[in-house]
This record gives structure tokens, C-alpha cells and sequence, in this order.
């Protein structure tokens, strides 16, 4: 077996038996579920001081309660990545525990490839329980059919491209996060204590928030603009306004700046892979 699957597998097997990981996955899962839990208690609330049937308040409605439970818990997503990631490595070479892969004839090199294959499976892993925890809960707690207020449809599934268009966002948000972990995981590997690394990587993370009044033209070529809960262009959050049947918050208009996040995570994806083996083959441990 060479070096590199050795140090995966390895490092998944690391990863797989860490107690917080485990915990994280079943936090985000319920909190996804919660979040329903919470919504449908306030449309039901919503419906009895209005007097209203459930089935005549728009908010009575599978999709847009599946994208605004996910989009919320992706908060907490963004947050363990950058916790769980980039405080990792630095901590493993304080504790020496980092010497024991590399004392089985694993290079540097092969050891922070394996930490960046890992770094992409965590935020999938965790994006799947947010999507999974709020879809379950919502197809019992809400209705699936056409967006309905009052007994008129205001907005069509199908014929307004409401599920299309969650689809296609939650699909965009892939990339994004998956560059937050890579990013997160060179952080570890730069800087050398835990507290440091978690600090610039979520100071990275707030970038666009503070400069896109100013850049906002420039913004989209930077992964974190468009990270599916922190980012000022998130795709999900629009199209879950959408959903809630807000036809302004995702206009046409939009289409041109998001096709940019499909690909523009990519640059910073492949440098902070290149940084971080250059950084920790350097590295005193």
C-alpha cells in the first residue's frame, strides 16, 4: 500500500472514531430537525390568530420550510468545519501525537494530502445531515404540493421553478464548502497554534460580509461570498426566500453572478492544498 492510501486511511480512521466529529454530525442533524419542529409550530400559530386553515397560510409548504431549516443550520456547519479543521493539526503537534503516522514511513507530503481528502469529506458529511434532518422533518410536519395562501396557488412548484431552483442552489453550495474545509485545513497546517488558525480562517470567512459594500463587483470571484450561510451571495438563502414566495429575492439578474461561484472556489481550492504542503513539510515538530 503506498504512503498516501496509508495515510488516508489512516486518517479517516482518525476522524471516524473522534468523539466531536460524531457529536457535530448528530447536532447539525437535529438541529435541522428542531428548526421544523420550531417552524411549524410558528405557522400554526400564525394560522390561529388569523384564523386561517393551515392549508391557507403560504408558509404551510414542504420547500420553502426544508430550505430555511437547512439554510440555518448551515451556520453551525460553516462553524464546525472551520472548529473542527483548522484547530486540529496544530493541536496533534502540540500533544506529539502527530509523530506516530509519520513514524510509520508516512511522508509529510502523504499526510497533509490525507488531511485535505478528509477536509472535503467532513463539510459533504455535514451539508448531508443538515439536508437530510430538515427534509425528513419537513415531509412529515408540511404539505409537498404548490405554494398556496388563502386558497389561491401564488407560486408553482413546477411551473415557477421552485424546486428546481433549491435544488440547483443546494447543489452550488457544494463546492464552496468544500473549499472552506480544504482553506481550513491549510490554516492548521500554516499557523502554528489552534486558537490562530481558527481565527484567520473564520476572519477569511467574514471577509466578504465587511467588503462587499465596496467590492461587491469583485466578491464573487472569492469562495466565501458565496458559502450557502455566511456568504452575502448565497445561492440557498435566496432561493429560500423564493420559496416563501418573495418573487424579488431571486431575480434573473442573479443567474450571472452565481454561475461565477460554480468554478470560482477552484483557484483558492488547489493554492491552499499547495500552501499547506509547502507550509508543513517546512514545519518544526
Amino acid at each position: 500500500m503506498s504512503s498516501l492510501r496509508r495515510a488516508i486511511a489512516g486518517e479517516f480512521y482518525l476522524f471516524s472514531h473522534r468523539r466531536s466529529i460524531r457529536v457535530m454530525h448528530v447536532m447539525v442533524f437535529l438541529l435541522a430537525c428542531l428548526l421544523v419542529v420550531f417552524n411549524r409550530g410558528s405557522v400554526s400559530a400564525f394560522a390561529e390568530l388569523n384564523e386561517l386553515a393551515l392549508e391557507e397560510v403560504s408558509s404551510y409548504n414542504f420547500w420553502p420550510q426544508w430550505a430555511l431549516a437547512t439554510h440555518t443550520t448551515l451556520y453551525l456547519v460553516e462553524l464546525s468545519i472551520i472548529l473542527l479543521i483548522a484547530g486540529a493539526l496544530p493541536h496533534e503537534i502540540s500533544s506529539a501525537s502527530i509523530r506516530d503516522p509519520l513514524s510509520r514511513r508516512i511522508s509529510r507530503t502523504s499526510l497533509i494530502l490525507a488531511r485535505a481528502v478528509v477536509a472535503v469529506v467532513i463539510p459533504l458529511s455535514l451539508y448531508a445531515c443538515a439536508l437530510l434532518g430538515a427534509a425528513l422533518m419537513s415531509s412529515i410536519l408540511f404539505d409537498a404540493g404548490d405554494i398556496v395562501e388563502e386558497g389561491q396557488v401564488i407560486m408553482s412548484i413546477v411551473d415557477d421553478g421552485v424546486a428546481s431552483a433549491l435544488y440547483k442552489s443546494m447543489l452550488h453550495a457544494v463546492l464552496p464548502l468544500v473549499t472552506l474545509g480544504v482553506f481550513a485545513s491549510a490554516c492548521g497546517a500554516i499557523f502554528q497554534r489552534s486558537v490562530l488558525a481558527v481565527g484567520v480562517c473564520f476572519m477569511m470567512v467574514l471577509v466578504p460580509t465587511m467588503l462587499h459594500e465596496n467590492f461587491s463587483e469583485l466578491m464573487p470571484y472569492y469562495f466565501a461570498d458565496f458559502l450557502p450561510a455566511f456568504g452575502p451571495d448565497s445561492f440557498l438563502e435566496r432561493t429560500a426566500s423564493y420559496s416563501q414566495g418573495l418573487s424579488d429575492a431571486y431575480p434573473y439578474s442573479y443567474d450571472e453572478i452565481a454561475s461565477i461561484g460554480w468554478l470560482s472556489p477552484l483557484p483558492l481550492l488547489v493554492l491552499a492544498v499547495i500552501f499547506s504542503v509547502a507550509a508543513f513539510r517546512r514545519r518544526a515538530l
